[in-house]
């Protein structure tokens, strides 16, 4: 339990931009990449891949992820793998491969309309947005897609009133 409350204090500090912290739990929590993952900690596996993403470890995510998504499919688990293939795509865009990372968007994006996910792509913040909108030029335009990206749009006008308020 104590693990999973310091990988939610590592996602949040990703948000803040804190990534110096993030890196410390990461370095910190006992987690490699080479390890088997249980289902029980794949909340804290994610986590990890997304401080190695942000680290800019795009390959290690990946060998991370494609673990996760391996175990996902295998025991039917469709919610994860929409986050799985999520974090796929942004990997691949750290990488530069944007054919790869829209296609892993794309499957993400099918499988997460049906169910209206919306927490999973907007919680990857800018990266994210710019990957929907990329997509949208990509040629998918479905009509999900675009509420994404209005709500993306809400969300950086909502957080920049906040911040206008902090000063």
């Amino acid at each position: 339990a104590i693990q999973q409350v310091k990988a939610h204090q590592a996602r949040l500090w990703l948000r803040c931009g804190k990534l110096k912290a993030a890196a410390t739990w990461a370095k910190e929590c006992g987690l490699r990449v080479s390890d088997t993952v249980m289902h029980n900690h794949q909340f804290e596996y994610l986590t990890l891949a997304r401080v190695l993403i942000h680290q800019h470890h795009a390959d290690k995510a990946l060998a991370l992820l494609d673990q996760l998504q391996q175990a996902a499919t295998e025991s039917g688990r469709g919610s994860d793998l929409i986050e799985i293939l999520a974090l796929k795509a942004l990997a691949y865009q750290d990488q530069g491969d944007l054919a790869q990372a829209l296609a892993e968007l794309a499957q993400a994006l099918c499988r997460a309309e049906r169910e209206g996910y919306i927490r999973t792509f907007l919680d990857e913040g800018a990266p994210m947005a710019d990957l929907l909108n990329r997509i949208v030029a990509w040629g998918v335009t479905l009509a999900y897609v675009k509420e994404l990206l209005v709500i993306f749009a809400y969300a950086a006008q909502k957080e920049q009133v906040m911040r206008q308020r902090e000063v």
